[in-house]
């Protein structure tokens, strides 16, 4: 919005001085890099954090309880949505009442910074000594969290940063050590041989949140299992083949089953393939399907299906004293055996509706196995590396194992079809590389005792979930999901704190050797389990306790524990510990991406229901992730990475922030340097509109405030208007819906304000009296105004508002220290500045105006006037009503419309519209001082050259 320009060269000059033009320190350059830091710097030194913590609380305690990222870099554009939205919500429940403590946090241990400082080191974890790695690591994790801390405090977080919490930290990895023996000691942790997602890269189990998916190209093969006892009723005979379809050619040395569907048909084909003959056993719905995926020539089908509890068995029927079920030759190895099972998982979608179980290779095989006493059977070693077990392949990678293996299927006759296929696959989220699924001994804690998954299922019915889709995600996740795999074989973090009896291979569960573990990790911190014997670890003369055992031989465990149950265990290490947080449990929100439905959430649900019965947050929020302008993911590769501290250092932490609340993070939100300058743009026409109203407060004062009844009717419009955007950016920021409060804003500024209210008063605040009662009217509303958009925009854009505050504060001294301390609008403030019969008046008016300009454009386009100024206005109305309203109203309308004169006319406008409008020019002569047409300029024989109202002003 520009300023009313000077006066033309020439004798008005002189009158300049006598326009009330305005003055303000509030740059129209924010130079926000340069000024942030400062602003800054003053919070500090004002202790702002301290203060608003120590200050009463009207409407209690509200408590987001911090998800801590991983201190292993820099801060990325993900951070900043995150961290930015968490300070918002923060900053806005303070101005509303609430003492809202955030305490940050980091998550110290684990891969994340294990696997940073191997690549630094250009290290493996078998290159190193285990203590002193840690003590390194150690010191790389504080590094970085002294560095991403003064980068998150530069974007304008308001936290307790002076004491964060670190899950590396004596108090933290004590109440790890706690939690984990309560588990314990309630039969939550068991140790089993099953088959785990495994990163032979990172030679590590891991867990489904540590899984990423992407497409990945895999063997597609068709494998023939050859009858030798067919079992199976008419139709099937010894020498015909079960057909199985498979992506993982290297868990076919592990087989020990072929699974059918317990409630599908399957019939026997005679295909003919390269000048061979087969009978082959499929479904028959896959019949067709499968015969094209594999390039065979179907010669004929049996008629008689065969039901698939014939082949299989039924799904409860132990393998031992069966009836049916068919037995067949593993492919490889002419001297095993390969049995028939059947399970309702298998997929009558792709493939031939039979698949083979490698119970040592998957969850789903390792169900099915346990169901038929089969042993999770898994010949592969922590590289994923074949042993020795399978001689032919014996310390050879899976991965280069299977096209010897396609080979050796293709030499024995038992490869029907080989080819490969894009997929969605498992990969490790550190390495990027494609895990395995391998069956070792690891230590779970069981979702299924005590009822857990139940009572998760249940707690998570009692959260609000934002968006509300959220809690159908975590409800599937948690009702499908395996037991937790805890342990890791890894070197950076907690250890699984279990002792074991030699003798009966328990784990000690006696509480006083428990907490006396528990007491040295608090005292000593948690390397003290690796550098002193198990003996040192426990009470003198402990002795095991289990059952009748009385032995008193240890092992401890020598693995670490998954570090998703370090942060998972916050509620209990952070949130009850903390005095100012610890009223507050469950908290009232947590609020991370999307992705942590299967990470943060999950973990610190399963911890705090196994424990206390209870959901650990009442609420739960998540955001997308950040992509860039054309919705693709960003990577240093593809060259589309946004860094905040690169768009801090051009731009300001203000416009980061902006962009932040202009996103509907509900959904992937998009990043460029595009979308960037559009959201400077929108900052500079609010900036813009800041500007006008202090430059035009210059002179005001709290003394010189007009009450709201006697103030101009132009001006009680502007604060109705005000509050309908205070009711709605409220309902924006209780919903967590910021880009609502930003769209309001901007549409307030640039259209209510900028375009309208403001222009139109340019005339009142230059050309009256300094001190009259109308230029004192504005000045109060635009005061009123100035207040409450600084106040709604302080949660999102902390820095500018705080220097609008400080400016309006030189004004009124009663204003708060902060504009972070003051409190929210008061709701009566809506209900004050609302007029229903002004409100209806202009709801009439306002459309007239539209009229009118799109008049004064005409007439402007074809030369009839320069400026609206040059103009007169005649309004036309059809209806008594409007016409009376025009009327009442006439002596403001030269003003609504920025025209010299104004008449209102009865009669029926042509073309059958409610109003019209013409446009001629002004009679009189133009006022050198307001520039308005009038026809009493000259009648000064003193100012001949103003009008009346200005002379007037000049004399006064």
């Amino acid at each position: 919005m520009s300023a009313k320009p000077s006066p033309p060269p020439g004798k008005s000059q002189e009158y300049r001085s006598t326009l009330n033009l305005p003055k303000t320190a509030f740059a129209m350059k924010a130079d926000l890099p340069q000024q942030e830091p400062q602003r800054l710097a003053w919070w500090k030194a004002q202790g702002l954090y301290a203060r608003l913590q120590q200050r009463p609380a009207s409407r209690g305690v509200f408590v987001l309880h911090d998800g801590p990222p991983y201190a292993n870099g820099d801060i990325h554009i993900g951070h900043a949505l995150n961290k930015t939205l968490k300070d918002i919500i923060v900053r806005y429940k303070t101005m509303q009442g609430f003492r809202a403590p955030y305490v940050p946090g980091w998550d110290c241990h684990g891969m994340p910074i294990e696997h940073q400082l191997f690549k630094e080191l250009r290290k493996t974890k078998h290159d190193v000594d285990k203590i002193a790695f840690r003590k390194q690591a150690q010191a790389y994790a504080q590094q970085y969290v002294t560095i991403q801390g003064d980068q998150f405090q530069r974007l304008g977080v308001l936290g307790d940063w002076e004491h964060p919490y670190l899950t590396m930290t004596k108090e933290y990895e004590a109440t790890i050590v706690r939690v984990f023996h309560e588990l314990l000691q309630q039969d939550y942790i068991y140790r089993g041989q099953k088959p785990v997602a495994w990163c032979a890269t990172c030679e590590t189990a891991l867990a489904e949140a540590e899984l990423e998916y992407e497409t990945k190209a895999s063997p597609s093969i068709y494998v023939e299992f050859p009858i030798i006892k067919p079992g199976g009723g008419p139709g099937v005979r010894e020498g015909d083949g079960i057909v199985i379809w498979t992506t993982t050619p290297w868990t076919l040395p592990a087989n020990q089953a072929v699974c059918f569907h317990p409630k599908a048909t399957y019939v026997v084909v005679t295909v003919e393939q390269g000048g061979r003959t087969r009978r082959l056993v499929v479904a028959q719905a896959m019949v067709e399907r499968f015969a094209s995926a594999a390039g065979l020539t179907i010669k004929s089908v049996d008629a008689a299906p065969i039901p698939g509890p014939n082949l299989g068995g039924a799904p409860d029927e132990p393998l031992s004293g069966r009836r049916v079920s068919v037995q067949c030759q593993h492919p490889l190895f002419a001297e095993k055996q390969s049995v028939g099972v059947s399970d309702e998982g298998v997929s009558l979608e792709e493939g031939t509706g039979i698949v083979h179980i490698a119970p040592g290779h998957g969850q789903e095989d390792y169900a099915i196995g346990q169901r038929y006493g089969l042993a999770p059977y898994s010949p592969v070693d922590e590289r994923g590396r074949f042993t020795k077990d399978v001689p032919t392949w014996a310390g050879i990678s899976v991965v280069t194992a299977n096209e010897q293996i396609l080979e050796a299927l293709r030499k024995a006759g038992r490869l029907v079809h080989a080819g490969t296929i894009q997929h969605s696959y498992p990969h490790c989220w550190r390495c990027k590389q494609p895990v395995i699924f391998r069956a070792t001994s690891q230590w779970f804690l069981n979702v299924e005792q005590g009822n857990l998954r139940r009572h998760l299922l249940e707690r998570i019915n009692d959260v609000r979930w934002i968006p509300e889709y959220g809690k159908s995600r975590i409800t599937g996740m948690v009702a499908s999901r395996p037991d937790w795999c805890l342990s890791r074989q890894r070197y950076w973090g907690t250890p699984i704190p279990i002792v074991t009896c030699s003798t009966c291979k328990q784990p000690l569960k006696n509480p006083e050797a428990l907490q006396h573990i528990q007491a040295l990790i608090r005292q000593h911190g948690s390397d003290i389990w690796f550098t002193k014997p198990v003996e040192e670890l426990l009470p003198p003369e402990t002795h095991c306790g289990t059952s009748t055992c009385v032995a008193s031989t240890f092992v401890k465990e020598e693995d670490i524990l998954d570090v998703w149950f370090d942060s998972g265990v916050s509620h209990e290490a952070v949130v009850r510990q903390r005095a100012e947080l610890s009223n507050r449990w469950p908290v009232d929100l947590y609020l991370e991406g999307s992705d942590q439905h299967r990470g943060w959430f999950q973990v610190s649900l399963i911890t705090s229901v196994a424990l206390r019965r209870q959901a650990p947050f009442q609420a739960v929020l998540t955001h997308g992730f950040v992509v860039d302008g054309d919705g693709k993911k960003m990577s240093k590769s593809a060259g589309n990475v946004v860094a905040p501290q690169e768009v801090i250092a051009a731009s300001g932490a203000d416009i980061l922030r902006l962009w932040v609340a202009s996103c509907d993070y509900a959904e992937d939100v998009r990043l460029s340097p595009q979308i960037l300058e559009r959201i400077a743009e929108g900052y500079r026409k609010i900036r813009n509109t800041l500007r006008f109203m202090l430059g035009n407060l210059y002179d005001f004062h709290a003394a010189d405030r007009v009450p709201e009844g006697r103030r101009e009717t132009l001006d009680r419009w502007a604060l109705m208007r005000t509050a309908a955007l205070l009711g709605e950016v409220t309902g924006a920021f209780e919903a967590y819906q910021f880009h609502r409060v930003y769209r309001s804003v901007y549409n307030f500024c640039v259209t209510d304000l900028s375009s309208f209210y403001l222009d139109v008063l340019k005339d009142r605040l230059y050309t009256a009296s300094a001190t009259s009662a109308e230029r004192r009217s504005a000045q109060s509303t635009l005061c009123d105004i100035l207040q409450v958009i600084t106040q709604v925009t302080a949660p999102i854009m902390p820095f500018t508002s705080e220097e609008v505050w400080q400016l309006l504060r030189a004004q009124d001294e009663r204003l708060s220290g902060s504009v972070h301390e003051s409190l929210w609008p008061a709701a009566e403030q809506i209900g004050r500045w609302t007029d229903t019969e002004l409100a209806r008046e202009w709801e009439l008016l306002l459309p007239v105006r539209e009229v009118v300009m799109k008049a004064l454009e005409e007439q402007r386009a074809s030369g009839t006037i320069g400026t609206s100024l040059e103009a007169a206005v005649t309004v036309t109305a059809a209806q008594p009503p409007l016409r009376e309203l025009l009327q009442r109203y006439q002596a403001l309308l030269p003003a609504m419309w920025v025209v010299s004169q104004v008449s209102v006319e009865a009669g029926a406008p042509p073309g059958g519209v409610a109003v019209a409008a013409t446009v001629r020019r002004a009679a009189g002569q133009k006022c050198q001082r307001c520039w308005m047409w009038t026809e009493d300029v000259g009648r000064s024989a003193q100012h001949p050259t103003l009008c009346q109202r200005c002379v007037n002003v000049i004399l006064s």
